[in-house]
């Protein structure tokens, strides 16, 4: 009887103490997470294979075999399937010696009570069966793990892709903006400038208007003035014709006064030149009638000594 009930309380001490390390999540976590345990590193093809991968991943150790036929030993499935299951959980290197050391001085002893008894076999078959649905449903986890981890990397790259994607079309936007803000600037522009182009087409239509009708005004008074002009240019000219005429009258009237003036003129040369000779003539007769006299004279001075 006592040695049912040190077999009932070192599985119960041995659950409190493996309470006592990591929890089940946190110890999951780092079996799918740690490098040590990849699942890329796992090669298998059916249950025999993975659970020969679990055997190398887990190396098992005399320690932990004991561990595991104590358990074995346990009469409650339940139990049974409960520790087996923190003690897979648990196997990691990151367990503490002395606890380990503590769990297996008490599962020597556990297995030297366990000997005394018999396994249900009846009670085993179905723990087997859970172990092997359990190896399954881990197998088929870490095979959901991995694609869930490449569903992720995917998800993340398609992320980085949108997030650039949204980035450049962000700064697309705001160019387009940009661009949208100097379009209006322009329009705006464009139109007070449309709008100053009108105003000073009718501003030129009303100055064109103007400018004709003064340039009709100044027409009409042109003609006025040329008409006049003309006018009096054919009376000019009609005068300077008879005025003409009466000069040409004159001239020809002038030219025969030249002509019997010259003619005059020649006689009257010829004239004075007759006077000339003659005068000519008649001094030297003087001059020669002088010296004669002077000759005698001084002939009767010289005669006569005076």
């Amino acid at each position: 009887m006592s040695t049912s009930s040190d077999v009932d309380d070192d599985p119960l001490n041995l659950r409190q103490k493996l309470s006592l390390l990591p929890s089940v999540s946190s110890t999951t976590s780092s079996f799918h997470e740690d490098d040590e345990y990849r699942i890329k590193d796992i090669n298998t093809r059916s249950l025999t294979d993975f659970m020969n991968a679990e055997k190398k991943i887990f190396q098992p150790t005399a320690e932990i075999d004991m561990i595991k036929s104590l358990i074995m030993s346990n009469d409650n499935p339940m139990e049974k399937s409960s520790l087996f299951r923190s003690l897979i959980e648990h196997t990691e290197p990151t367990i503490n010696a002395q606890e380990l050391t503590e769990h297996f001085s008490s599962a020597k002893r556990e297995q030297k009570n366990s000997k005394t008894n018999q396994i249900d076999e009846h009670l085993l078959r179905p723990f087997s069966e859970c172990v092997e649905q359990y190896y399954r449903i881990l197998y088929r986890v870490c095979e959901c793990t991995e694609e869930l981890k490449q569903e992720l990397r995917h998800v993340k790259s398609e992320r980085d892709q949108m997030s650039e994607d949204l980035i450049n079309a962000e700064n697309a936007y705001a160019d387009v903006k940009k661009r949208n803000e100097k379009l209006k600037l322009i329009i705006n522009e464009h139109k007070t400038n449309t709008e100053t182009l009108k105003r000073f087409s009718e501003e030129s239509v009303r100055y064109t208007e103007e400018q004709k009708q003064k340039y009709a005004v100044l027409k009409q008074h042109a003609q006025e003035k040329l008409n006049e002009a003309n006018n009096e240019i054919e009376r000019l000219r009609q005068t300077h014709v008879s005025e003409i005429e009466g000069i040409q009258t004159q001239l020809r009237y002038a030219q025969l006064r030249v002509q019997s003036l010259e003619q005059e003129l020649k006689s009257v040369k010829q004239e004075l030149e007759q006077k000339s000779l003659n005068q000519v003539v008649l001094w030297d007769k003087i001059i020669q009638r002088g010296d004669n006299a002077r000759i005698n004279m001084h002939d009767m001075a010289t005669k006569y000594n005076f």
